[in-house]
């Protein structure tokens, strides 16, 4: 049997026919000697442990119930039949659904909680067709995140997985649900600090990471703070990273913004870090 430290589970025994004993202590060993779990409980048959984060981690523990009045008495104690494992515990805090929508070429954590002393972890993840795709071997399992940067793989059916390198078949964790891997956007033009002439046709360029941006939409702000975003065009072929923009003439601003969009997935988008001229 193996119990995963962090966890909660039931120690039972049961108590001769006749005998009387109200109090009972229960003790645990991981060799030669017992340390106290709890001490002078009433003997109800039960007692549900929490077993501490920093529990050793053993192949042989055993657990020993006592009559609280003659701790000693081998007569009125008992020692588990065999002994059983604990074992480190890992949980995925992220990311763990759907609402986790991930950029290529972007960088995000993938955090964890660990239950015990895990002192390496290797991270795979799997999109769907493919797993354990390698993202990091050999990293520091108590530090509980590790910041990934998002390779050029998009897909809606990735999950993470997270091994203790100590025991990787049977302390491990994986994402609950799927998360998504999507293609990210960057403006080129116009730079930021330049000037364009309205009513000239010019050319806004992008560039794309990931195969999946097949339409863009373009938005203006003359304000340079985004609340006032309209929109330039609608559907644009996002492959062709250009599209030819003739300025009308009463967009004049001296704080013009842009902004561009997955057509088919509004939360992929890049806005301009500052601001240009339209004069």
């Amino acid at each position: 049997e193996t119990w995963t430290v962090g966890t909660q589970h039931n120690i039972t025994w049961t108590t001769p026919t006749g005998a009387s004993i109200p109090k009972v202590d229960l003790l645990y060993s991981t060799g030669s000697t017992f340390t106290e779990i709890v001490s002078n409980i009433d003997n109800t048959g039960t007692h549900p442990w929490s077993i501490p984060t920093a529990f050793p981690i053993s192949d042989n523990v055993t657990i020993k119930v006592a009559d609280h009045r003659y701790p000693l008495d081998t007569d009125v104690s008992d020692v588990s039949d065999a002994p059983f494992k604990t074992v480190a515990g890992i949980t995925i805090t992220a990311p763990v659904n759907s609402t986790y929508e991930w950029a290529v070429g972007t960088q995000h954590n993938i955090t964890w909680t660990p239950q015990g002393d895990i002192p390496f972890v290797d991270i795979t993840y799997s999109d769907g067709t493919t797993t354990d795709i390698e993202i990091v071997t050999g990293w520091d399992g108590n530090s509980g995140a590790y910041l990934w940067t998002i390779p050029n793989n998009p897909n809606i059916t990735s999950k993470v997985r997270i091994e203790d390198q100590r025991k990787p078949d049977t302390v491990f964790a994986v994402s609950p649900e799927n998360f998504s891997i999507v293609g990210s956007l960057t403006l080129q033009l116009p730079a930021v600090g330049g000037s364009w002439v309205v009513g000239d046709p010019r050319l806004i360029t992008w560039t794309t990471n990931g195969t999946n941006i097949a339409q863009v939409n373009i938005m203006l702000s003359l304000l340079g703070d985004g609340s006032d975003y309209l929109p330039i065009v609608e559907g644009a072929n996002g492959n062709q990273l250009w599209y030819s923009w003739t300025i009308p003439a009463n967009y004049c601003s001296p704080t013009a913004k842009l902004k561009i969009i997955d057509y088919n997935n509004p939360r992929v988008s890049n806005e301009m870090a500052g601001t240009f001229k339209l004069q």
